[in-house]
C-alpha cells in the first residue's frame, strides 16, 4: 500500500475508475490518502474516514509513510470562510483558493498569517482570518452547530458534494460536523450509527434526524435544516404539517434521531 495527499483545492471521488461514473464525495486540499491501486489514469484510494473511492492520479501526491502518520496525528486547523485565497512562489503548489472544510497542518506566521505545511516539505501561505483550530476536547453547543449550517442555506444539492459549491445531505452534516472535530462517517447508512439513540418526543436542537435516505439537523423539535435534491438545496422544513414549509415526505418516513453532542 502506497500513502498519499490531494494537491488540488477540490476533486471528484468516483466509483468507478471513470470520469462519467458516479461521483460519491469529494476530497479537498491536503485530505491525506491511503492509496490501495491503480488503473488507467485512476487511484483507488480510502480517506482518513475509512471512505473509498476513484480520484485522478494526476491529482494525487505519494508521500512516506512516515510523513502519513506525522500529519495524521498533528493539530490541525480548518478553513472556515466559504472560500479563502492561497499564495505560493510555485505556481505548481499553488490552488488559488480553498473551500470551507479543508483541514491542514499549519503554523503561524506575522501579519495575520499562516503557512500550510504539506508532506513534500514545501508550503503555502494563507491568512489566518480564515482558518480556525479544530478543537480537541471542546465540544461545540448546539446551536453553534445550527448557525454554522444557516451560512449555507441557498447553496445548491449536489450528489456527493461537501462544500458551498454543493452538498449532498450526508456531505452536509459530515462536513459541518467535521469544522468543530466531531468524526461522522460519511454516508447517511452509516452516519445513521453515530452517537446514542433518541425518540423523536425527546429530539432537541443539534441532533441529527434520519428520514428514507437522508439525513439533517434538527432545529428545535419539529424543523430541519438540510441539503434537499427536491429542496433545491440547503433548507430549512417543517415536520409540522400546519406549517407553510412543511415535509410530509420527510415526516413520514421518519426513522431516527441521534444525538452526537
Amino acid at each position: 500500500m502506497k500513502y498519499g495527499w490531494i494537491t488540488i483545492n477540490i476533486t471528484d471521488m468516483w466509483n468507478k475508475p471513470l470520469y462519467d461514473s458516479e461521483r460519491v464525495n469529494q476530497l479537498l486540499f491536503a485530505d491525506l490518502v491511503k492509496i490501495h491501486k491503480n488503473k488507467n489514469d485512476f487511484a483507488f484510494v480510502e480517506k482518513q474516514d475509512g471512505y473509498k473511492g476513484w480520484v485522478s492520479n494526476q491529482f494525487v501526491a505519494v508521500c512516506s509513510l512516515k510523513k502519513y502518520k506525522q500529519f495524521l496525528v498533528q493539530q490541525k486547523y480548518v478553513v472556515t470562510a466559504k472560500t479563502i485565497s492561497v499564495w505560493s512562489q510555485d505556481i505548481a503548489l499553488n490552488p488559488q483558493i480553498l473551500f470551507y472544510g479543508t483541514t491542514v497542518f499549519a503554523t503561524k506566521l506575522k501579519n495575520r498569517k499562516l503557512k500550510i505545511l504539506l508532506p513534500d516539505n514545501n508550503a503555502v501561505i494563507v491568512s489566518s482570518a480564515g482558518l480556525k483550530l479544530i478543537p480537541n476536547k471542546i465540544k461545540p453547543t448546539a446551536l453553534q452547530i445550527i448557525n454554522e449550517a444557516k451560512r449555507f442555506l441557498g447553496i445548491p444539492y449536489l450528489w456527493g458534494g461537501v462544500t458551498s459549491l454543493g452538498f449532498d445531505c450526508s456531505g452536509l452534516t459530515q462536513t459541518i460536523c467535521s469544522r468543530f472535530g466531531i468524526s461522522i462517517p460519511r454516508d447517511t447508512k452509516d452516519q445513521i450509527k453515530s452517537g446514542i439513540k433518541i425518540d423523536r418526543d425527546k429530539v432537541k436542537t443539534g441532533d441529527l434526524l434520519f428520514f428514507d435516505r437522508h439525513v439533517g439537523f434538527a432545529v428545535g423539535k419539529n424543523k430541519i435544516i438540510h441539503s434537499s435534491v427536491s429542496g433545491g438545496g440547503v433548507r430549512i422544513n417543517s415536520l409540522l404539517s400546519d406549517n407553510n414549509d412543511y415535509r410530509k415526505d420527510l415526516d413520514e418516513s421518519f426513522k431516527t434521531a441521534r444525538r452526537i453532542i
